[in-house]
């Protein structure tokens, strides 16, 4: 065998053993899932969205990004209850996500859980005490 055929075997090992190493990476499946999810969302295809973000989530469950894209792709869907589930994981994960309190607090609302509702409209307030909607809510 020549130096070439040696360095070229080399290299292709390399990056084979590189490509498998990225995908068993937490954090670059969840990056890759929640592009694609992106990709997915932009073209109006919610069902094939909400697939890869789930998969996002279960390669990096503490990545609060990940939680919010896929509670917005279940609200498109009509899953209140499990928008509320991604909703509330993402404040809790992120407590500066007002959004996600407040998302989280008028699907309690609409569910007749005044008292939940009212502790995520206090957390959005902690975030944004001048925040409208979160006044409303408590309200």
């Amino acid at each position: 065998m020549n130096h070439y055929s040696r360095a070229f075997i080399s290299v292709a090992a390399i990056a084979l053993v590189s490509a498998v190493a990225c995908t068993r990476d937490p954090q670059t499946k969840a990056q890759r899932a929640v592009a694609s999810g992106d990709a997915y969302t932009a073209k109006h295809q919610n069902s094939r969205a909400l697939i890869e973000y789930k998969r996002a989530v279960q390669a990096r469950p503490e990545w609060a990004e990940a939680h919010y894209k896929l509670a917005k792709a279940y609200e498109l869907e009509g899953d209140a209850m499990n928008a509320y589930r991604e909703y509330a994981r993402t404040g809790d994960l992120d407590l500066s996500n007002t959004d996600a309190h407040l998302k989280a607090g008028l699907l309690l609302l609409s569910a007749g859980e005044f008292d939940a509702a009212r502790a995520r409209a206090e957390l959005a307030l902690t975030n944004s005490p001048a925040n409208v909607q979160a006044n409303i809510l408590i309200g």
